[in-house]
């Protein structure tokens, strides 16, 4: 186990990401509308943000309120991951819950077929605030360890 503690900010834009690099932070969480919780930023800011050169993890959430989605709303956020991967995006932050508080398995599989990548080409998947209204928290990080997450915020 390491002894360095890794800095991640959250960020809207390129000049947050920037900000954030000048000021020692290893890690940021592209997000847009942070007033809102953040909801997931377009391609635009997406391929500014790279540009910037420090790891970039992009935040799939297509609104804002509640993290329980239907089956509309997890085609969305898988196709935003797509493109995201696309676009040389490696680290995503996820979460899905159902109606009664458990992690949503199933849209959580579905997204973490995108976010994990391939054995050659490794993604890093980051489980966001929708941990916070799960109502059995050992299990749901057993859940999330089954499918591959590496960090939980």
């Amino acid at each position: 186990m390491s002894d360095s503690i890794t800095v991640e900010v959250c960020v809207e834009n390129r000049a947050g990401a920037l900000a954030a690099l000048q000021a020692g932070a290893q890690r940021v969480e592209l997000c847009a509308a942070l007033d809102l919780g953040g909801v997931t930023p377009s391609a635009g800011e997406i391929e500014s943000a790279l540009e910037v050169g420090i790891e970039t993890v992009v935040l799939i959430r297509p609104r804002a309120g509640d993290f329980v989605y239907d089956a509309d709303e997890v085609r969305v956020m898988r196709r935003d991951m797509e493109r995201a991967w696309d676009m040389g995006v490696r680290s995503f932050a996820i979460g899905a819950l159902t109606p009664t508080g458990d992690l949503d398995r199933a849209a959580l599989s579905a997204l973490t077929e995108v976010g994990r990548g391939t054995p050659e080409d490794p993604g890093t998947l980051c489980c966001h605030r929708a941990f916070d209204g799960t109502r059995d928290p050992r299990a749901a990080l057993e859940l999330l360890v089954e499918l591959g997450f590496a960090r939980l915020l």
